[in-house]
């Protein structure tokens, strides 16, 4: 092997080394980037879960308050009816 033939293959494992230093870095970038969209994506999901239980708990509210809507127009009804017959006997 001759002298230019290794100054070739040093030139050749220079510029290996060196983009796998770029690559290192690289990879050192995009792991520290997935890190913080993880921590991301589970911040945005504890917050999804939350508005899905307050929108549970939004028509759970909803639907009691037209339970209790129909109960009051009963109730009045009903109250209605009574004092109406008690007017009968006012006179």
């Amino acid at each position: 092997m001759d002298l230019q033939a290794l100054e070739t293959l040093e030139q050749r494992v220079n510029k290996a080394v060196a983009v796998i230093a770029v690559l290192k870095n690289d990879k050192k970038k995009l792991e520290a980037d997935n890190a913080a969209l993880h921590d991301q994506l589970a911040t945005l999901t504890t917050k999804l879960q939350a508005a899905e239980g307050s929108g549970t708990e939004l028509e759970g509210l909803r639907a009691e308050n037209q339970r209790l809507t129909k109960a009051q127009a009963e109730i009045r009804r009903r109250l209605e009816e009574i004092i109406a017959k008690l007017e009968k006997f006012r006179d």
